[in-house]
C-alpha cells in the first residue's frame, strides 16, 4: 500500500529518502499511510508497530496506529510531528497488521478505517486510555436446578456454558439478555462476573472474529437442532 505524506501525497517517482519517520494509517475514510515525525523529545526507534498515536490530520487530531517505521518517502517535504504517543506498548502483533492490512486491500477499504475498526471503541478517540475494566461471564455450575418460569435464565446459562471462557456482559445484553438475569444467576452460584480490560477484547475480536456473531450462529445452530 503506497505511503502519503501528511503534507502533501508522494508522487510515486519520487526517489529521494529521507530521515526515519513513523507511518501512520489514520482512522479516516483515505487510503495510503502517512509520514511523521517523532516527538521532539523522542527518537524513531521508541516507536513500535502496532502504537497508537494522536496526530494532526487537515484541522483536526485523530487517532492513527504506527505500521511502520522507517526513512521518509521524501527528504523535501516538511512533515509534522505526532501530537501524542498515547501508548507506550504496541496494541497490534506484527501477525495482527499483517492480518488487518491484508483484510484492507482484499476489500479495497482505507486501512486507517480498517485498523480503527479492530479497536475497542474506548480506544478509537485520538486520547490517553483511562483504563476501565469491563464485565465478561462464565458458567460456574451448569447443571444448576432453575425455576420452570426461569426460561430467559436458562437459556443464558446453556449459552455460556458453551462458551467457557465466557462472553462479554455487552454481547449478552445485544442479544436480550439483562443484567438483573445475570445478577440472578451470579447470586445462585451458576455464573461469576471477571472484570477484564477491555484491550483484551480487541485480540479476541482479531483472532475469533466478533463474540456477538459467534453466539448468534451458536444460537442458530442451536435452534436448527432444536427443530431438527
Amino acid at each position: 500500500m503506497a505511503t502519503r505524506s501528511c503534507e502533501n501525497h508522494v508522487s510515486p517517482s519520487a526517489s529521494t529518502s529521507g530521515p526515519d519517520c513513523l507511518k501512520v494509517a489514520v482512522a479516516a475514510p483515505v487510503y495510503g499511510l502517512f509520514d511523521y515525525l517523532p516527538l521532539p523529545t523522542t527518537t524513531p526507534d521508541e516507536y513500535q508497530p502496532g502504537q497508537r498515536v494522536a496526530v494532526p490530520f487537515g484541522r483536526r487530531i485523530v487517532t492513527g496506529i504506527i505500521m511502520q517505521v522507517g526513512p521518509c518517502d521524501n527528504a523535501t517535504l516538511r512533515l509534522k510531528p505526532i501530537a501524542e504517543r498515547l501508548e507506550t506498548a504496541p496494541l497490534f502483533t506484527p501477525q495482527m497488521l499483517a492480518w488487518l492490512t491484508w483484510a484492507a486491500r482484499y476489500y479495497s477499504h482505507p486501512l486507517g478505517e480498517v485498523v480503527a475498526g479492530a479497536l475497542p471503541t474506548q480506544l478509537r478517540k485520538p486520547q490517553t486510555y483511562t483504563h476501565t475494566l469491563i464485565s465478561r461471564w462464565r458458567c460456574q455450575t451448569p447443571d444448576i436446578t432453575l425455576p420452570p418460569q426461569a426460561t430467559r435464565q436458562r437459556e443464558l446459562l446453556a449459552l455460556l456454558a458453551q462458551h467457557p471462557s465466557g462472553l462479554w456482559q455487552d454481547t449478552l445484553v445485544s442479544m436480550g439478555f439483562s443484567r438483573p438475569q445475570l445478577r440472578s444467576l451470579e447470586n445462585k452460584g451458576a455464573i461469576h462476573e471477571v472484570r477484564v480490560d477491555p484491550i483484551s477484547a480487541q485480540t479476541e475480536v482479531l483472532h475469533r472474529g466478533t463474540p456477538a456473531a459467534q453466539c448468534r450462529a451458536t444460537s442458530r445452530r442451536n435452534s436448527h437442532d432444536r427443530r431438527g
